[in-house]
């Protein structure tokens, strides 16, 4: 199990980071369940084959990166004014600017 704060270097040390964790747990691993938390929900969309979506203490999405990024699930629970775009390798979570 790993959390949030290893991930919060750029991108591409995050990635790496991940795809670092991956391997060695995959190396050594004893069991078939691995945890990562993360705030970056592309990040985690990239590698997790499922995600749990936390709000206010309580699970309300539990499924794919596809089931479970959504934008109306993220704006519903976050309040935040994003846009999921589909990619090959998992739904990109993007904000969107607020007109000033």
């Amino acid at each position: 199990m790993t959390n949030g704060p290893r991930l919060r270097a750029s991108t591409p040390q995050s990635v790496t980071f991940v795809e670092l964790f991956f391997d060695l747990v995959f190396v050594f691993a004893v069991t078939q369940v691995t945890v990562l938390t993360a705030h970056d929900l592309t990040l985690a969309a990239r590698f997790a084959d499922r995600l749990i979506l936390i709000s206010d203490g309580e699970v309300v999405a539990d499924g794919s990166p596809g089931e479970v990024l959504t934008k109306d699930k993220l704006t519903a629970h976050y309040g935040a004014d994003i846009r999921v775009l589909e990619d090959p390798d998992g739904p990109v979570v993007v904000p969107v600017r607020r007109s000033t």
